[in-house]
């Protein structure tokens, strides 16, 4: 039996667990035989499984050795070429779309797919790949030019150059193209291959080169992707319709996890990585899924990645439990005066809240305790203004430190932090320089050291990712003090494309600048660990 219809009939029989997508997919597979107007050419489907067979590996421990095609992979391959309208001879499938996890070699057969188009196909094409960054884009280009390279047959065919590859024989070209629609236009591509397009910023791309191949009686619009973690994207707008699509010009093959619970569980892991022991390893994964266990943003970040499941960026801090857990009513009392401390602040603007927050540790291993307060002028505890019964609250337990007037009073913050300076040995006050007042520059004037922490992703993830895991270790000691707690129960973390997260500000339910606090603080004492002991900031490294 062919090597792609035993694959569906093992899917049919069970014999290989698979997502629910892939069981229609195949169901489909099956059902398409009946059909009176469409064929399946097996000589086209063995042709390109065999062109696929001739390729080599250019990356990896694979390196240089002939490509073994996959079942699965025969499969899909099969689909795009095999099914033809029985009236025209003509392929089926105009546009097709892989949803597969990293380390799956998606890439690697979208590169096989362009250059069977290019060289081994007698008709005259005009490929491109395209994605969100140039360099994303030439990465299926860049490896199909070097599969020309490792076969004689391919380079005596091709003409190779640094952007594009031609054909002379057929006047065929493949090229990589950036996300820009413009560059598009007037365009008659033959085949176009998106590239990861859960990260594309709109659909404008997808759109100008679909409109371009509508001159093409044979065009090809393969996606290829992993899932992505903004939910309100076009990607995920376009992954919903490749799900729900039934039209006869499309194919989705889509390997996911159908419940991102069962993620614990390994014997699902083939539903969502049908490369699983051939360039996905057990060990492996079971070490990844083992580290990320104890970070929510880790875990989401394997489930978007390794399990193709869709996250919404808009992800919780830590869990109100898992915040108490780390409750300690001796932490304020045991608080040195000679341990070093790290204070973080998060300066308002002149009439909202301002947070003053210390880290210092505890003398164990990678352990801290933390305490702190927050000002804000008398003018935002009036009857009628946002969170006043609650600032009134926190003021009458002495939690909120007002000022009189109705702004910030910087004068009456910066006392007490040279106050903090003389009690403590305060070792570095990190801030946020976007907001930065010149309290700061007075403070230094006085020759206390400044740490600045900057908002973006680069700078916020690792410090967030690293105080959620000390959270979920009970290894932050927190004096319970009921405007962190709040700020921590407020906070939505933003998630970009590559899994980084940091709070957000915009999309969280209220005020958060305690935690801002204690996350400048933090990073600091994090960044001193880091220097002093090479060995821990590798292992994070490996993470």
């Amino acid at each position: 039996m062919k090597l792609y219809h035993q694959y569906a009939a093992d899917v049919k029989a069970g014999a290989i667990p698979v997502c629910n997508a892939i069981q229609q997919a195949v169901d489909r597979w099956f059902a398409d035989f009946e059909r009176g107007d469409l064929l399946f050419d097996e000589q086209a489907a063995d042709r390109t499984i065999k062109f696929a067979g001739l390729c080599r590996h250019v990356k990896g421990p694979l390196h240089g050795q002939p490509f073994k095609v996959e079942p699965w992979q025969a499969w899909i391959l099969a689909n795009i070429v095999g099914w033809k309208w029985a009236d025209s001879g003509l392929r089926r499938f105009r546009e097709v779309s892989i949803w597969v996890p990293r380390k799956n070699g998606k890439s690697f057969l979208a590169s096989v797919i362009a250059d069977y188009f290019l060289l081994a196909d007698s008709s005259q094409h005009d490929i491109f790949s395209y994605a969100s960054t140039s360099e994303q884009a030439r990465i299926v280009f860049d490896a199909a030019k070097q599969m020309v390279g490792y076969s004689k047959p391919m380079k005596q065919r091709a003409q190779v150059y640094a952007h594009y590859i031609d054909d002379p024989k057929t006047n065929s070209r493949f090229k990589p193209m950036a996300f820009k629609s413009s560059s598009a236009e007037g365009l008659n591509p033959s085949v176009a291959i998106a590239d990861e397009i859960h990260v594309h910023a709109d659909g404008t791309m997808f759109d100008t080169m679909a409109l371009g191949m509508g001159a093409r009686p044979e065009a090809l619009h393969l996606v290829i992707s992993t899932a992505g973690s903004n939910m309100a994207s076009f990607g995920y707008e376009y992954y919903q319709q490749c799900k729900a699509a039934n039209a006869d010009s499309t194919f989705t093959a889509c390997y996911e996890l159908d419940d991102p619970e069962s993620a614990d569980d390994e014997t699902q892991w083939l539903k969502a990585n049908p490369n699983l022991g051939v360039s996905v390893f057990v060990e492996e994964l079971r070490d990844t899924m083992a580290k990320a266990t104890s970070s929510p943003a880790r875990y989401n970040e394997i489930l978007v990645k390794r399990f193709n499941v869709w996250r919404n960026g808009d992800q919780e801090f830590v869990t109100h439990k898992q915040w108490q857990d780390c409750y300690d009513p001796e932490c304020v009392e045991a608080w040195s005066d000679t341990l070093p401390t790290y204070i973080g602040v998060d300066l308002s603007n002149v009439s909202d809240i301002t947070a003053v927050w210390l880290v210092q540790p505890t003398g164990a291993t990678g352990e801290v305790r933390t305490k702190g307060f927050c000002y804000l002028p008398e003018a935002a505890l009036e009857r009628g203004r946002k969170n006043a019964d609650f600032y009134n609250l926190m003021h009458r337990q002495n939690r909120l430190r007002v000022t009189k007037g109705t702004t910030v009073d910087y004068g009456q913050i910066e006392r007490d932090i040279l106050a903090l300076c003389e009690q403590h040995n305060v070792i570095s006050l990190a801030f946020d320089p976007w907001n930065a007042s010149n309290m700061i520059t007075r403070l230094e004037a006085q020759g206390i050291e400044t740490e600045q922490v900057r908002q973006g992703f680069a700078t916020q993830s690792p410090v967030t990712k690293s105080l959620q895991t000390a959270i979920l270790q009970q290894a932050v000691k927190h004096d319970g003090n009921p405007l962190l707690t709040w700020a921590i129960g407020n906070c939505v973390l933003d998630t970009d494309a590559a899994a980084n997260v940091k709070p957000t500000k915009a999309k969280s339910q209220n005020k958060i600048d305690p935690l801002a606090a204690l996350l400048n603080a933090y990073r600091t004492w994090m960044l001193e660990q880091e220097t002093a002991t090479p060995e821990i900031h590798l292992v994070e490294m490996l993470w």
